[in-house]
Formats: C-alpha cells, sequence, structure tokens
C-alpha cells in the first residue's frame, strides 16, 4: 500500500527537524575516524578492485557525505540526497572544493562496481580477471585499455582520501 499524497513532506520534514539538531562536530568527526579504522581492520579489502572497501574508496565518500548530513544538514537543502548530491551540494556552498569532482569519481567507482558484479560469478577472485573481461571493463567505463583505469583509479583513490581528511579536518572544527 502507498502512503498518502503528504507523506514524503512529512518524512521530509522530520528528517530536516532531526538534521537540525546541533552536534559536537570534533566528536562526529572523530566517531567517523574510528568507525573507518576499525572497518579498515574488521573488513579489508578483497582484491585491488575493492573500490567499495579500500581507502580513498565509496566508503569514504559515504563517511564525508554523511558526517555532512549530521554537521551541516540544514545548510544541504538535501534531506533524503543521494551521496553524490551530497558532495556536489558541498562544493556548491563551499564547504568542500573537491566536492563535483568526488561525485564524478563515485560515479566511475559505481560504474566499475557494477560491471564487476554483472560480468564476474566471483568479482574478487582473481581467476575471472581475464584479458578479455579486463578489456571490456576498461571499455564500459570509456577508458582507451585497462592499464589507464587501474592508472586513474589508484590517483582517484588518493584523491577521494585527501580529500576526506581535507572535510574531517574543516568539519571537526564546524
Amino acid at each position: 500500500m502507498f502512503a498518502d499524497g503528504t507523506f514524503g513532506e512529512q518524512m521530509n520534514a522530520a528528517i530536516v527537524r532531526v538534521l537540525a539538531t546541533r552536534r559536537d562536530s570534533a566528536k562526529v568527526i572523530e566517531d567517523v575516524r574510528t568507525m573507518r579504522a576499525l572497518l579498515a581492520k574488521e573488513r579489508p579489502p578483497r582484491h585491488a578492485f575493492d573500490l567499495k572497501l579500500a581507502a580513498g574508496g565509496l566508503v569514504d565518500l559515504e563517511f564525508i557525505a554523511q558526517s555532512a548530513f549530521l554537521l551541516v544538514g540544514p545548510q544541504l537543502g538535501l534531506p533524503q540526497a543521494l551521496t553524490a548530491d551530497v558532495l556536489i551540494r558541498l562544493d556548491e556552498i563551499g564547504l568542500l572544493a573537491s566536492g563535483t569532482r568526488l561525485a564524478q569519481i563515485h560515479g566511475l567507482y559505481s560504474e566499475v562496481i557494477q560491471v564487476m558484479s554483472s560480468a564476474l560469478l566471483d568479482p574478487f577472485k582473481e581467476e575471472g580477471w581475464t584479458a578479455a573481461f579486463r578489456e571490456l571493463l576498461a571499455q564500459l567505463t570509456h577508458y582507451p585499455d585497462f592499464s589507464r583505469l587501474e592508472l586513474d583509479l589508484a590517483e582517484m583513490r588518493q584523491e577521494v582520501s585527501a580529500a576526506a581528511e581535507t572535510w574531517y579536518e574543516r568539519a571537526a572544527a564546524l
């Protein structure tokens, strides 16, 4: 059964009220960093292309967005936004200059993970990573070859890690 026409508005209003709650920024960021360190210890990446769990991967982008919701939610004006939209908005309001770039990286990571998940029975087992699959992955992500994709993804992971640190330092002082 679907809710009546005002349900979405009521949900957004409730979310906005929760996000408007003032929080200790330094404590939120300390908790995020602790959670990320625990996740890295307990769930290390399973493969070089585990772009979700790897340092500078999707988890780091999600932690930036989620901590932003907690600390500056009303400024974002996006009570139920996707991670990429939050990153772009952080850029637009001057809180994270690399936000738009991070949203682009998020999009590429998502594409790579989608191709891996659809084309390989177990994307984290090396036997599936044949030359043909590597070429397919490059083509489907609009790269001239797999080597270039691999190099760019490594650079992007470093870029995301650096941006996360920049955000955390800034956000802790909000």
